[in-house]
């Protein structure tokens, strides 16, 4: 059953376009990398980690939109341990259409 992202997890005061995503099995594993300083990209990368069940957020520290030349050597870490974790089948899959503040 699809989730409407908007009525459950987009939070009070934040706007974003009405939005509605397919259960777990309609999407890959997911995480999100950002950096702390990436005021755009933060609601956003919040959002999509409260509502796509297997999806992940990594946000480095004093880093920006451009993480990956900013900080390499943590987010090619960082990267390879989710490639590693999906690939050992230790990435974790949420129960789709669950809050996380709901369980």
């Amino acid at each position: 059953m699809p989730i409407d992202v908007h009525a459950h997890y987009v939070p009070a005061g934040v706007r974003v376009d009405r939005m509605v995503i397919g259960t777990d099995e309609s999407f890959p594993p997911h995480e999100a990398d950002l950096g702390d300083e990436d005021e755009a990209c933060i609601d956003g990368s919040l959002i999509m980690k409260r509502a796509i069940p297997n999806a992940g957020l990594l946000m480095l520290p004093c880093a920006g939109h451009t993480i990956n030349s900013e900080e390499p050597a943590a987010f090619n870490a960082a990267l390879a341990e989710f490639f590693a974790a999906v690939e050992h089948g230790r990435w974790r899959v949420r129960p789709a259409g669950v809050p996380e503040a709901a369980r």
